[in-house]
């Protein structure tokens, strides 16, 4: 039998994308680690209107009004995107988790709006 050995029991595969009720879009570890998003400093933000993608570029340098800074909080990190989903009306009243998917050809992540995995039950805060 072929058995594999199973030694990466604390990590997180799973692709987790959430729209957070703050305005920001996180990329939990999974993502992080399924993508290969560490040491990333800059995010360039898409958007397929017709499909509602939202779709994200992972670049090494600042662009003035083009990239958004992506912060790292242990092994998670966020983008701060409020003006981003305010100009196509994208809803962030509640938090929205999303999986996360990469287009092999243009090697872009994105996720698909119209297919949250699930809704925060978190009471929001009055914006």
């Amino acid at each position: 039998m072929g058995f594999e050995l199973f030694d990466k029991m604390s990590r997180s595969f799973k692709a987790k994308i959430s729209i957070r009720n703050n305005g920001n879009i996180g990329f939990g570890k999974g993502a992080v680690n399924k993508f290969n998003l560490t040491g990333q400093n800059y995010c360039k933000l898409y958007y397929d209107t017709n499909r509602k993608y939202i779709g994200f570029e992972f670049v090494e340098k600042d662009v003035p009004g083009v990239t958004a800074k992506v912060v790292s909080r242990g092994l998670d990190m966020f983008v701060s995107v409020r003006s981003f989903l305010n100009y196509y009306n994208i809803k962030f009243d509640k938090t929205r988790v999303y999986q996360g998917q990469m287009d092999e050809e243009s090697r872009m992540i994105f996720i698909d709006l119209t297919k949250p995995e699930y809704e925060s039950k978190r009471k929001t805060k009055e914006k």
